[in-house]
């Protein structure tokens, strides 16, 4: 019979598999191996309908108006999607309620089946936002199939009024309403996409370098051809976070990463110039505080996501009022001039090691005029550039010019009303600073974070002892004393980590102390507890997960 023959031919194409999924359905059993080739010519569908149930265990419910004949070709195809095609030739659709499938003709009125009840799927996403999984996630949705996001976050920190209130709190959630066989693909494409993002630790060293007569139009380097620096040691304690090193002054030839010009800023052309230093930072800063006088205003290390942008300023924010005027009356508020130094940047990394950057740097001065208005003077310059990951890119050619004027007089005539200026000299002179960026890009991970964690305690842990043991001794029983009382309060109120650092303080002052011994061992025996218990709960939690993926296959 035909019916026989059939089933023979579709149950010597089945496979075994396990189908990974958190959705129960009638498609549930299937394995992705338990594909169908089959070639149908003018069959009953009644037939192929039974067939289908018979050989798969599918509860389908159709009525006796269900009725037509299927030609088609299947080779290697998913049961569900066989099926649903079968039934379309027809004008046919189905519905899914629970483990049953109920065949149905398709709406009149819109010309469609009717929806088909999927169960839902929680995915929560780590890293990556529900709306953009969703638009990448789309094209593997077929028929009525749904993916709904989640209430998305809020971004930014530039208002603290807004706290949330009752956003969700959660991570981000899809929602999917689909087949098995999509939960599938929507899983494999989700474990590429949702994956922790880069980060980029850049160390950023500005420095302010008041010129002098030789040098009115920047820093040359090539001033710099005739100092040894290897007598200069090569380091500098401008920053723990620099890099140093020896060298001599024939490896200056190409360190500015083979540029072939006169000075860094050129006598016969003003402006912004670059240049990339290659390991040698910490040479580069001593050779300008032996030749100008240069002054570090900031070396901070700034941690950002790869593809986010960061900001430093150091200056100040000058207020000034701006009035809002509507047909019902008026506002005003306070706005905010940024005045200094500033830098923002955008990390871009890529595979080869290379880390292109969005570099905004800019030096500003200004001041309210008398009619309330902000007036600002600034060099700025907005550029795109590529260095290479642990090379230092060297951004220079921010000028700003000052009149000083000196007041020189005899003592008490020249202070006199009227008559003092007859006994004063005054000398106005131009003084220009040239503002030098360095930006030293690294890219981390968990290893590299902790090390330089693990790094800057002890550099701390140093600089505290270095403190204790310059108290005179007769001091440092009082000094460890007030540190065991802030000890004891800190463990009281329930903060162990900042009792434990107290104690310890304590402890270099006066290591023979028995109180503070004992209770920098408690707080070590507290931490050590918790961190405890917290890995044990992870595991468990790790273990209950595994459990719960094998009871869904």
């Amino acid at each position: 019979m035909l019916l026989n023959r059939l089933t023979l031919t579709l149950i010597a194409c089945l496979g075994s598999a396990t189908l990974t999924s958190a959705q129960q359905g009638p498609f549930t059993d299937l394995g992705e191996d338990s594909n169908i080739t089959v070639n149908f010519h003018d069959e009953d569908l009644g037939q192929v309908l039974e067939l289908f149930s018979a050989t798969y265990k599918l509860n389908l419910v159709y009525g006796p108006e269900i009725g037509g004949t299927v030609t088609m070709n299947f080779f290697d195809a998913p049961v569900e999607d066989a099926l649903r095609q079968i039934l379309a030739a027809n004008e046919l659709g189905l519905e899914i309620d629970g483990n049953f499938i109920i065949v149905r003709p398709k709406s009149a009125d819109e010309g469609q089946t009717q929806t088909v009840r999927y169960l839902p799927t929680v995915l929560r996403l780590n890293h990556i936002r529900a709306a953009e999984a969703t638009k990448m996630l789309a094209p593997l949705l077929v028929g009525s199939e749904q993916l709904i996001s989640g209430m998305a976050a809020q971004k930014g920190v530039d208002s603290l009024t807004d706290l949330g209130g009752n956003e969700e709190a959660n991570r981000e959630t899809l929602v999917l309403y689909a087949s098995e066989q999509t939960v599938i693909k929507v899983r494999d494409l989700l474990e590429q996409l949702d994956v922790p993002p880069l980060q980029v630790l850049v160390e950023a060293t500005i420095l302010s370098v008041t010129l002098n007569d030789d040098f009115q139009l920047g820093v040359d380097f090539s001033a710099f051809g005739g100092i040894d620096f290897q007598s200069m040691g090569g380091s500098t304690n401008v920053s723990g976070g620099i890099a140093t090193g020896d060298v001599t002054g024939g490896d200056l030839d190409g360190w500015l990463g083979g540029l072939t010009q006169t000075g860094f800023t050129d006598g016969a052309a003003d402006g912004l110039h670059f240049g990339i230093l290659r390991n040698q930072v910490g040479m580069f800063v001593s050779a300008l505080e032996s030749t100008a006088n240069a002054t570090v205003l900031s070396n901070p290390q700034i941690l950002t996501v790869n593809r986010h942008a960061a900001e430093l300023l150091v200056g100040s924010k000058l207020p000034y009022i701006t009035t809002t005027v509507t047909q019902t009356g008026s506002l005003q508020s306070v706005s905010f001039l940024e005045v200094g130094t500033s830098l923002v940047f955008r990390p871009f990394v890529s595979e080869d090691g290379y880390v292109r950057m969005e570099v905004y740097p800019k030096k500003s001065s200004g001041f309210i005029n008398s009619d309330g208005l902000p007036e600002e003077t600034t060099t700025e310059v907005k550029t795109n550039i590529l260095v290479r990951e642990g090379n230092t890119v060297v951004i220079g050619g921010l000028m700003e010019s000052s009149m000083v004027t000196q007041t020189e007089q005899i003592p008490f005539l020249g202070s006199l009303p009227l008559i003092g200026q007859f006994f004063q000299s005054q000398r106005e002179s131009e003084i220009k600073t040239e503002i030098i960026v360095m930006l030293t890009p690294h890219i981390v991970d968990d290893a590299s974070l902790s090390s330089r964690s693990n790094s800057s305690k002890q550099r701390l842990q140093a600089a505290h002892a270095e403190l204790a043991a310059s108290h005179h001794g007769y001091l440092r029983p009082s000094y460890a004393r007030d540190l065991y009382r802030e000890a004891a309060v800190a463990l009281a109120a329930g903060d162990v980590r900042t009792a434990l650092a107290k104690a310890e303080w304590g402890l270099s002052a006066m290591p023979a102390d028995p109180d503070l011994a004992a209770l920098a061992a408690h707080c070590r025996n507290e931490i050590f507890a918790t961190r405890d218990e917290t890995i044990e709960l992870k595991n468990t939690l790790q273990f209950l997960k595994k459990i719960e993926i094998l009871e869904t296959k």
